[in-house]
């Protein structure tokens, strides 16, 4: 990390400064944005006030009905139903029986019960006190948070070091995180979870063995699981930090031999080979999808599912296949024809594979016996449809528990091909041939299942989807990870959301900021500062200390990559969801690690360059003061700070703008 500049500067004074604008800052959200308009904010509460009540579920509460007609008035008297309009067009209920939204009833129940303790203490009654005092109570979390980046910075960094100053102070002031922060949203919990966790960790590599900071992580991690999934990253900390703190100068090498053969053996045993390729799996069979079988039309393998194994998410199906852009270009406006040799182990009445476009799908029930029979129907494919995805999804209720389905020779192409006649394959994988006498070019790939594919053993994929968001099958991202012309339009989309939400949207994701060109700034001001990373890391290597940043870099990576591929899943249902920042905030220090280390690099650069030209023109030594001033630890973190006034100033202005102009209206 960046090494102490020779400048002493008061780092209890700045500290000092960075809590009281952070408490400026809050406070300002916890009551800028109006009652229930953050993510799933209703719901969220609604558990809080069950846990006030004594219990888990709301509806088990006395007095529910009437606490749910208050949340609903409520909304609707603070133009709940009007401040969505530019992302949904969404109406109050008639019936005001619930609360609206996705019920929080089954998530974990610390960060509600902490939520909770003081509007029980206080005896508060109206909803919207409730409210307030609740996100209160997230504040002080992000009030909490803010001190533990400073420890972390001080935990790593040598006195002196701006970066001291600089990361609360970034977390402090970057706008998408305090609007979560002040929120009643179990993020808050996970993001000060792992936050401590990490601390813990870091304090385990940098002073070595500690029966205290060993408590201190398991217990925390141990938290972890009662908070939320999205604080998965704490799990790992532990594991990582001990070897470390175990073995200490040149032994060192003993911790990472040891974490390369640990990680070498669990991604052997995690991973499996022989699945259908492309094909996303979210069925729970424990056989792979792709086997060899005797009764083949096409190629030596069929796909194969097992009706009875279930799916998670339950809403899913067992598999399904994405087109890509160019096979959608190809057949949309026109008449196709799905087909496919099915069979199954007993006669059995199911589905045939299904085609679905973004205005609905088409199928067929289907007569099935122990011997290969082809089917085929025809199918409109509307003018502007964008996505194309095909399911294989035998109707559960219909079949026995140990039915197997098989599918060979899964075809679509564009025109009316004859239902009667199956088509002549020319080539094993399905992919060529003719149909009623006519060439054609198969839009689905691999539907012979003879390409095969990596996926996670059964047992991993149960124990992840645990914990994924939506309870994502892993192997299910790792097709869409691989399957790069079929998802790389919706990964491309998801990078683009999550970088807008990650740094300025607030209250649902749906207000942005009102200034021309704020998110190409921000995205200029975000590459320089992991250019700046990679600079200062190659010029600082010898100094590095590379196990605090293995542990930095992995739990950044679990918390950014769950995040990127949290909406996989729903590749495969007619409503596309694209993740947003707040899921990957629980890594919050390690991030802005990143950006505050690459911009002090930056500056450092700025000043070594100015003092290049000053020495290559020869000019007065009056200007060297310009360098000189740009290496004082206070010019780098006001650089910094003013960098964030103004991002936070334009972030205000934005929310003003659109809830004073809803409010105008309402």
């Amino acid at each position: 990390m960046h090494e102490s500049n020779g400048n002493n500067f008061d780092e209890d004074i700045w500290i000092i400064f960075v809590v009281i604008v952070a408490l400026i800052h809050g406070l300002m959200y916890v009551f800028l944005i109006p009652p229930w308009q953050h993510y799933d904010e209703p719901n969220h509460f609604e558990y809080v006030w069950a846990m006030v009540n004594g219990e888990r579920d709301p509806h088990l509460v006395d007095g529910y009905a009437d606490f749910s007609q208050q949340v609903i008035e409520s909304m609707i008297a603070n133009g709940f139903y009007g401040g969505m309009g530019d992302q949904w067009v969404i109406s109050a209920p008639d019936d005001r029986t619930n609360v609206p939204g996705l019920s929080q009833e089954d998530k974990p129940s610390l960060y509600y019960l902490i939520e909770s303790i003081p509007i029980r203490l206080l005896k508060i009654n109206q909803v919207e006190t409730q409210l307030y005092m609740g996100r209160i109570t997230s504040f002080i979390l992000y009030l909490f948070t803010i001190l533990i980046s400073w420890g972390i910075a001080r935990e790593i960094t040598s006195a002196g070091n701006p970066l001291r100053i600089v990361l609360p102070m970034s977390i402090a002031l970057l706008p998408g995180l305090t609007d979560i922060m002040t929120a009643i949203n179990n993020d808050v919990g996970a993001v000060f979870i792992l936050s401590l966790t990490l601390w813990g960790g870091l304090r385990l590599i940098v002073s070595g063995f500690s029966i205290v900071n060993i408590l201190w992580v398991a217990l925390t991690a141990g938290l972890s699981f009662y908070t939320k999934s999205t604080a998965i990253g704490a799990s790992i900390v532990l594991p990582i930090s001990l070897p470390f703190a175990i073995f200490r100068g040149e032994r060192r090498k003993y911790a990472w031999g040891l974490l390369l053969i640990t990680g070498i053996i669990v991604l052997g045993i995690s991973l499996s080979w022989g699945d259908a390729n492309l094909w996303y799996r979210s069925t729970k069979q424990s056989a792979p999808t792709r086997i060899s079988s005797d009764q083949t039309v096409v190629g030596k393998h069929v796909l194969f599912i097992d009706a009875g194994a279930g799916v998670t998410p339950g809403w899913m199906a067992p598999l399904f296949q994405p087109l890509p852009e160019k096979s959608i270009n190809e057949i949309k406006g026109k008449v196709g024809t799905l087909g496919a040799w099915v069979w199954a182990d007993q006669n059995i009445e199911t589905n045939s594979p299904i085609l679905h476009t973004n205005f609905g799908k088409n199928s067929q029930t289907i007569l099935v016996t122990k011997e290969p029979q082809f089917i085929a129907f025809h199918v409109d494919i509307p003018e502007n449809t964008n996505r194309i995805w095909i399911t294989l999804s035998p109707t559960k209720s219909n079949i026995s528990q140990s039915a197997q389905i098989y599918y060979d020779g899964i075809i679509l192409d564009d025109g009316s091909r004859p239902l009667d006649e199956p088509p002549n394959y020319t080539h094993e994988d399905g992919s060529v041939g003719t149909w009623g006498g006519k060439p054609f070019a198969n839009l689905i790939r691999n539907g012979s299942g003879e390409g095969s594919g990596f996926r996670f053993r059964s047992e991993v994929d149960n124990l992840g989807s645990r914990f994924l968001g939506d309870n994502t099958n892993p192997s299910l991202i790792i097709t869409s990870l691989i399957d790069y012309s079929g998802t790389g339009y919706y990964y491309k989309t998801t990078v683009l959301r999550l970088f807008r939400t990650f740094w300025s949207k607030f209250g649902w994701g749906h207000v942005h900021l009102r200034i021309k060109n704020a998110y190409l700034t921000l995205a200029i001001v975000s590459m320089l500062g992991i250019l700046g990373a990679i600079i200062g890391m190659i010029r600082k290597r010898p100094d590095l200390r590379w196990g605090v940043l293995l542990l930095l870099g992995i739990v950044l990576l679990i918390s950014w990559g769950a995040t990127f591929v949290r909406g996989a899943t729903f590749l495969g249902i007619s409503r596309l969801y694209f993740p947003v920042g707040r899921n990957a905030y629980p890594a919050i220090v390690p991030t802005m690690l990143i950006f505050c280390f690459g911009w002090l690099e930056i500056i450092h650069l700025i000043g070594d360059f100015i003092r290049f030209i000053i020495r290559q023109l020869k000019l007065s030594n009056w200007f060297d003061v310009i360098p000189e001033v740009l290496s004082l630890p206070q010019v780098q973190i006001g650089i910094i700070f003013v960098f964030f006034l103004l991002l936070d100033i334009v972030s205000i202005y934005s929310i003003l703008k659109h809830y004073g102009f809803v409010f105008s209206n309402s």
